[in-house]
């Protein structure tokens, strides 16, 4: 999509999102989900942007005989695992007013 955003324009709005019993992670997503979205939504909003986030991590340990049992070579299970690993968009809803992005977020947590 298109947005008209000048780089030199400072931020006019800062907020930072603290909390003593909510874990970084649940944060995080409650920026994305649900502030981002609806500053999006004032006009006149031109970009909301979200630094700081904290991110979960997966490891994977490979077993190397069960790969090879199932004839799964570790090139294959890393294409799997990213495949089933995203977060991408899916479409947008559009009035006179507003742009929604909708995405899918598959993933691993």
């Amino acid at each position: 999509s298109y947005r008209k955003v000048n780089p030199a324009d400072a931020p006019i709005l800062l907020m930072s999102l603290v909390s003593d019993t909510v874990p970084l992670t649940d944060l995080d997503a409650f920026a994305e989900n649900v502030i981002s979205p609806s500053l999006s939504t004032i006009e006149g909003v031109a970009q909301v942007s979200i630094f700081g986030q904290q991110k979960y991590a997966v490891r994977v340990q490979i077993d190397p005989t069960a790969l090879a049992a199932r004839g799964i070579s570790i090139d294959q299970l890393q294409t799997a695992i990213a495949s089933a690993n995203s977060n991408t968009p899916l479409g947008v809803l559009q009035n006179d007013k507003q742009q929604l992005t909708i995405t899918a977020n598959t993933q691993l947590n």
